[in-house]
């Protein structure tokens, strides 16, 4: 009988070694995978922010190269049409949009009183379906693109849907100085 009983315990061993091991590997694969999943994320949000920034200085730099002489010339209206300024500063967005081909819009926002945001200039070509009038609201806005206008301080926003598809926006405030 002992010798029986002992078989029966050497069996239980090895049964509650495979049973450990396998939860030993189990447990090893699933701290590599979390691991593996931390490690994405912290990449995806690193490129994220880096894309942002890129997008946000890129925005940066197109406002400090406005001419802004001729965007106080403009009144945000359809009249604008027919200012040469105008004119002018859609052809220079319209330069822009070919030289960074990446980004799909490039525009001129204003505010009114009653905070309704609208559009000064795009860089749409003329008679495009996308193209966006001087003094044409802006309908999509939110609350957080108010609060660019109202403290005026740089932000990206992303991912954002409105009609056009989803995007993500810089936007630079240009502020009389």
């Amino acid at each position: 009988m002992s010798s029986s009983d002992g078989l029966n315990r050497s069996g239980n061993v090895t049964s509650k070694t495979k049973a450990g091991r396998t939860l030993a590997a189990i447990l090893v694969i699933l701290v590599v995978s979390l691991v593996g999943i931390s490690l994405c994320l912290v990449t995806a949000e690193r490129a994220r922010n880096s894309l942002s920034n890129e997008l946000l200085n890129e925005a940066k730099l197109l406002e400090a190269a406005l001419n802004k002489a001729r965007l106080k010339s403009l009144h945000g209206t359809i009249d604008d049409l027919a200012n040469p300024a105008y004119l002018r500063l859609k052809q220079q967005l319209i330069q822009v949009k070919k030289i960074f081909p990446q980004y799909r819009f490039i525009y001129l926002m204003g505010t009114r009183a009653d905070g309704e945001i609208y559009f000064f200039i795009d860089s749409e070509l003329p008679g495009s379906i996308d193209e966006s009038l001087p003094g044409d609201p802006y309908r999509e806005a939110t609350e957080s693109d108010r609060k660019v206008f109202q403290e005026k301080r740089s932000t990206v926003k992303s991912p954002i849907k409105d009609n056009w598809g989803t995007w993500a926006s810089a936007m630079v405030p240009v502020v009389d100085e």
